[in-house]
């Protein structure tokens, strides 16, 4: 049977890290690491598998070669964040598992991508930040949305205000309409 499973890193805000006394003068230090690795089964039969502290590749190939090497070969798929110590961990750990990146952080990427293009256009348009009134401004959860998540009225509304700015506004509203083509589960299909 084959098995997918998903490598994801996340971080401890400061205050939750656990702190130890340190000296006299009652300087803390770190005694916990604030980044762990989930591992998760992404078939939906056994949920998380595992958890360990810290983020580099050998937490994550070292848990890995813990495991069973009957499980580790029903490993077909991981999917992780576009992180390259994920990437070079699993490539070690295991070498006949197909890699694959993770829906949520293509679409996120995509996301941050548009609104660095969106500010940085604004700056060269205005010479400032943008601001209400501004149409790329104004529009700016419009264009976290994808396509054919928009109403009609919309999607017009969006496309005709971003075209009235000019060349800088049909930049925008290429690098939206590319996002969301590539970002459609349709078209992972």
């Amino acid at each position: 049977m084959a098995e997918i499973a998903e490598a994801d890193g996340w971080q401890d805000p400061p205050w939750r890290a656990s702190l130890g006394a340190a000296s006299r003068h009652r300087k803390y230090r770190q005694v916990v690491d604030r980044w762990h690795v989930g591992f998760a089964d992404l078939t939906g039969g056994q949920g998380l598998l595992g958890q360990v502290e810290g983020r580099d590749s050998t937490v994550v190939a070292a848990w890995l070669t813990a495991q069973p090497a009957g499980w580790r070969g029903t490993i077909t798929h991981v999917a992780i964040d576009m992180c390259a110590t994920f990437r070079s961990a699993i490539r070690a750990a295991l070498p006949h598992a197909r890699i694959i990146v993770d829906y949520f952080h293509v679409v996120q990427l995509a996301n941050v991508k548009l609104a660095e293009l969106r500010r940085r256009l604004t700056w060269k348009m205005c010479g400032r930040r943008g601001r209400r009134g501004d149409p790329e401004y104004d529009h700016r959860r419009l264009l976290r949305s994808a396509a054919e998540e928009l109403a009609d009225q919309q999607r017009t509304v969006l496309e005709r205000d971003l075209t009235r700015i000019g060349t800088y506004g049909r930049h925008i509203l290429a690098r939206w309409h590319a996002c969301s083509t590539c970002c459609m589960p349709a078209a992972w299909a």
